[in-house]
C-alpha cells in the first residue's frame, strides 16, 4: 500500500517537472510581429513603422468596386473624425489630393533631401544667367512634346522645380500609392489614437 502510493507520488512529481519543462518553452511574448517571418521586408517595414508610430493604426478596406472602396475609406475617415477621444485624426487619402497648396511642403521637404548634385543641377537652371536658356529650351521641349502631361507640368513649371515629385511618383498618374492598390480595390486609413498606446490591444 505504501508502495503504491511512493509510484503515485512519484508520478505526479515526474507529471509536474515534465509540465513545468514543457512551458518553460511557450512564449509569451504580447508583440504579434515576432509571429510572422521577420526576414520579409513588410514586417520589417511594418515593426520600422509601428516603432517610429507607436500611437498610429492601419485600417485596410476592401471593395470590389474601386469607387465604392474610395467611398467607404472616405466615409469611415469622416465618421472616425467625430470621435476626437478616441482619434486625432483620421486619413484616408493623400493630404494634397483635397488641398493641393499641401504639395508645396512636400516638394520643400523633397528638394532640401536630393543629393548635392540634383540641387546643383536645380540651382544651375534657375540662376540669373542660365534662366533665359532654360526657359528657352523648355519652351523648344513644349513645341515638341507629345505627352499631355509633360505639356500641362511644363507649361505651369518651365524651370522643372517639381522634378522630386515627379521622382517621388507623386506626379506619375499612378494609382498605387500608401492610401491604395493599383486597381483601387483596396484601401488603407491611417489613424493616430489622442494619447499613447500602453500596449498592441
Amino acid at each position: 500500500m505504501r508502495g503504491n502510493k511512493l509510484r503515485w507520488i512519484a508520478l505526479g512529481l515526474a507529471l509536474f517537472a515534465y509540465t513545468v519543462a514543457g512551458l518553460s518553452h511557450i512564449s509569451f511574448d504580447v508583440d504579434i510581429l515576432k509571429l510572422l517571418p521577420t526576414g520579409l521586408p513588410e514586417v520589417k517595414g511594418l515593426s520600422l513603422f509601428l516603432k517610429q508610430q507607436p500611437n498610429e493604426l492601419i485600417i485596410t478596406i476592401e471593395n470590389p468596386v474601386a469607387d465604392d472602396a474610395e467611398a467607404d475609406a472616405s466615409l469611415l475617415a469622416d465618421e472616425l473624425a467625430k470621435h476626437p477621444d478616441l482619434v486625432k485624426r483620421a486619413i484616408a487619402r493623400a493630404p494634397w489630393e483635397k488641398n493641393p497648396a499641401g504639395l508645396s511642403e512636400l516638394l520643400a521637404c523633397l528638394v532640401l533631401n536630393e543629393p548635392p548634385e540634383k540641387i546643383r543641377e536645380l540651382v544651375a537652371r534657375i540662376a540669373p544667367g542660365q534662366a533665359e536658356k532654360t526657359l528657352q529650351d523648355t519652351l523648344e521641349k513644349l513645341s515638341e512634346s507629345l505627352s499631355p502631361q509633360e505639356i500641362a507640368m511644363r507649361s505651369y513649371d518651365p524651370f522643372d522645380l517639381a522634378e522630386p515629385l515627379a521622382g517621388a511618383g507623386v506626379m506619375s498618374g499612378a494609382q498605387t500609392s500608401e492610401f491604395s492598390s493599383a486597381d483601387g480595390t483596396f484601401r488603407a486609413l491611417y489613424v493616430e489614437a489622442p494619447k499613447h498606446f500602453r500596449n498592441y490591444k
